[in-house]
């Protein structure tokens, strides 16, 4: 049997404890100061972090990515990464800085977790490639607008759209706003969601006067509120659906409500403010419709299921039809210009409250009235 000398115990001793002291020193870097990411002055030691490192920016450095980087790095700490230009990130990592400045793009096939904490602040910045979560706690400032391309934000924080429009480049692009998550809009005047499939599972609200529109340039892409869900419109603001959207849970509009594409409503409508059809909605079995407002309809309505409608007042321009019975309650007014109340079905009006104004066509129905005609 052979035995290794003293010397050489020593020496094989001597070069573990040296592996072991530069793998514990490896993968923590520390901001020095505030810098260029690719400096070695902005860095403890001079070291510029490598793939798998631990990255600490504390109070008061802002380290700025300003040439195109690739980083698989965790980076975390109280200071400021400002991306201006674009961050490729291939792995999954999480950032935990207390401010992210996103000025151009942060993209890359991995999962980036933006923990409890983050404040992102996006103006004109592109979210790209593998999916993005936005952690509970953590609060998403889209400055001018968000640009999600071909890839997944995760809410479960806070994204506050605060002027200019949230897009999308294909069909692949997903934003789910999750059961913790809050959107709120405060965009100014017009804001679009274009190129999106849009889930909505938490809280969506618009919190001044602007109009809302979802579309879709590609014509696949759709707005989904989950089951469950309160969707809320308040007085003096206004959703448009300009492509597909399926309405789950609740639907409350107190402002203005427009279906400009093929929508269907499987939960409950509280419509105290004006709905308009302009496109050829559906309205499922186990959906429910109330409230004081208006509805104006501007085009095909189908309705195949036995429905109630409380509203003050129904501009009926186009078609109400569908094999459903409709029952229009006391206290309704219909205006019916040139509209046709058709496709089979009855057509119950309860009693003494009833006004039917201008023409009325009644096609393959019954017209049951027990009001005024």
């Amino acid at each position: 049997m052979n035995y290794l000398s003293k010397e050489s115990i020593c020496k094989i001793s001597t070069i573990l404890i040296f592996l072991l002291f530069s793998k514990i020193c490896e993968g923590q870097i520390t901001a020095a100061s505030s810098g260029n990411w690719s400096s070695p002055s902005t860095w403890v030691g001079g070291i510029v972090p490598g793939d798998g490192d631990v990255v600490i920016i504390n109070t008061p450095n802002n380290v700025t990515i300003s040439v195109a980087e690739t980083h698989n790095a965790n980076i975390t700490g109280s200071g400021i990464l400002t991306v201006q230009n674009v961050l490729s990130i291939n792995s999954n990592i999480t950032i935990s800085v207390s401010t992210l400045n996103n000025i151009i793009e942060i993209t890359g096939t991995g999962t980036k977790t933006y923990n409890s904490g983050v404040t992102i602040n996006n103006t004109n910045g592109t979210f790209g490639g593998g999916e993005h979560i936005l952690s509970n706690g953590a609060i998403l400032n889209s400055i001018t607008s968000t640009i999600i391309s071909s890839t997944t934000l995760t809410n479960h924080g806070v994204f506050n759209l605060q002027s200019g429009n949230v897009s999308g480049t294909s069909n692949n692009t997903f934003f789910v706003n999750e059961s913790d998550g809050i959107v709120n809009v405060n965009a100014p005047g017009t804001n679009l969601w274009t190129n999106l499939n849009f889930t909505n599972k938490g809280s969506f609200n618009k919190v001044s006067n602007t109009i809302t529109r979802f579309n879709n340039n590609f014509g696949t892409g759709t707005f989904i509120n989950d089951v469950g869900v309160t969707l809320s419109i308040a007085a003096g603001q206004e959703i448009q659906f300009l492509n597909t959207a399926t309405l789950n849970g609740t639907i409350s509009n107190s402002g203005i409500l427009s279906f400009n594409a093929l929508c269907t409503l499987n939960g409950s409508l509280v419509n105290n403010g004006t709905w308009n059809i302009t496109s050829a909605p559906t309205i499922n079995l186990g959906s429910a419709i109330s409230g004081t407002g208006i509805l104006n309809v501007n085009n095909s309505f189908a309705i195949p299921y036995d429905i109630t409608f409380n509203f003050n007042t129904i501009n009926n321009l186009s078609e109400i039809i569908g094999t459903g019975k409709k029952t229009y309650s006391s206290g309704v007014t219909i205006n019916n210009t040139n509209g046709t109340l058709g496709g089979g079905g009855t057509y119950f009006i309860q009693w003494r409250y009833f006004k039917l104004n201008y023409f009325t066509i009644i096609s393959s129905t019954t017209l049951t009235n027990h009001g005024v005609f």
